[in-house]
């Protein structure tokens, strides 16, 4: 300084002096952007005293947090999508949500998984079995289920329920379920299945004409065909069952 002093965060030797800031002493000098009194790295401020890529540093000595919410994966960040909010895979804790996929790219990108039909009984009682095909555990909260056959047009939202890898779901009709089945409030069945028909699940409320948010959908026929499936729901491989 004027006084021929070290200045505060500083280390200087020689004649004339070279000075130089000291990284790791907990003071912010010359181009430091951070400095959090230790030499370690991936805790935000880097051994350099650079703000490391991901993080935000004030005070001194500095503390330093992760950004969730700016695509940068981040000290203990599972995933970082870019945004904050939660419901869409990655939290707005950036944390990953039961029942979606995520890339560990940065930004992160998910994908939800979904169940799928592996029953529908039209005998007594009438039920619909789905089950979770993937390796974690998924989320029912959301989805809907359509029943569209003969005489009747029935629809339901599935609770808020955490099906596990490899499990299944009941959802049936009262009286006589089976142990351990789903009712859903009001949904009586028992129409006429002389005809064929077809039961869908959906991500949000189901369309008996528009399969736009059909993610999976199960057509029987009986002595006679079903109705018409929702517009973009096509069957190939075989003639259908």
């Amino acid at each position: 300084d004027s006084k021929c002093a070290i200045e505060k965060g500083w280390g200087c030797t020689g004649e004339p002096s070279a000075c130089t800031t000291t990284c790791g002493d907990g003071v912010i000098a010359g181009a430091e952007k951070c400095d959090d009194k230790n030499l370690a790295v991936n805790d935000g401020c880097d051994v350099k005293c650079g703000v490391e890529n991901g993080w935000s540093c004030m005070g001194e000595p500095s503390v330093c947090a992760t950004i969730c919410g700016d695509g940068v994966i981040a000290g203990v960040e599972k995933c970082d999508d870019k945004n904050a909010k939660d419901g869409d895979g990655c939290s707005m804790n950036c944390t990953l949500e039961i029942g979606w996929d995520c890339t560990p790219n940065e930004p992160t990108i998910c994908t939800r998984l979904y169940p799928v039909i592996t029953e529908v009984n039209v005998g007594s009682p009438e039920h619909v079995i789905i089950s979770n095909p993937h390796m974690v555990p998924i989320e029912l909260e959301g989805l809907h289920m359509m029943w569209n056959h003969t005489n009747s047009l029935d629809q339901w939202p599935l609770p808020k329920q955490t099906v596990a890898a490899g499990k299944t779901f009941i959802i049936s009709e009262t009286p006589n379920n089976p142990v351990g089945a789903y009712e859903p409030p009001g949904l009586t069945l028992g129409a006429s299945y002389t005809n064929g028909g077809w039961v869908s699940l959906c991500d949000g409320p189901c369309t008996a004409n528009s399969g736009t948010n059909v993610k999976d959908l199960v057509s029987y026929e009986g002595s006679a065909p079903g109705p018409a499936l929702p517009s973009g729901v096509s069957f190939s491989g075989g003639p259908v069952t």
